[in-house]
């Protein structure tokens, strides 16, 4: 099928399901976390690992200043397409993004078991240190 513009395009999405991408030993104590968030407007912030994130306290404020269809789980850090760690340990800050924005902004979790933070995401990320 063709349009005046051009061939159309039918848009499926595809949630991909979330795949380990790196394992970090970090200082519970002073290791920090930044969410980056999906708009401009969507909270983004820099965490202690016991904090408890900015989320969604209705349905409303989860479709206008969220990522709509990505709830996180309760006690997990997530940005959207971008995420930060200073494992607080001296050790270099590390930083995960999206591979390629321009096609695909992955979600990246962070979720604190046994004084590692284990990194995964739902999308193609590089990792800088």
């Amino acid at each position: 099928m063709t349009s005046a513009v051009g061939p159309f395009v039918k848009e499926t999405p595809v949630h991909r399901p979330f795949t380990p991408v790196a394992s970090v030993l970090v200082d519970p104590v002073n290791a920090r976390v930044h969410e980056e968030g999906w708009q401009s407007w969507s909270p983004s912030g820099d965490y202690a690992l016991g904090d408890k994130p900015y989320r969604p306290a209705t349905d409303n404020w989860a479709t206008v200043c969220y990522r709509p269809g990505h709830t996180v789980p309760e006690g997990t850090f997530q940005g959207e397409g971008l995420l930060a760690l200073d494992p607080g340990d001296g050790s270099p800050v590390r930083l995960w993004a999206a591979q390629d924005p321009t096609r695909e902004v992955p979600s990246i979790r962070l979720d604190v078991t046994d004084g590692h933070a284990e990194i995964s995401a739902n999308g193609p990320v590089k990792e800088w240190a």
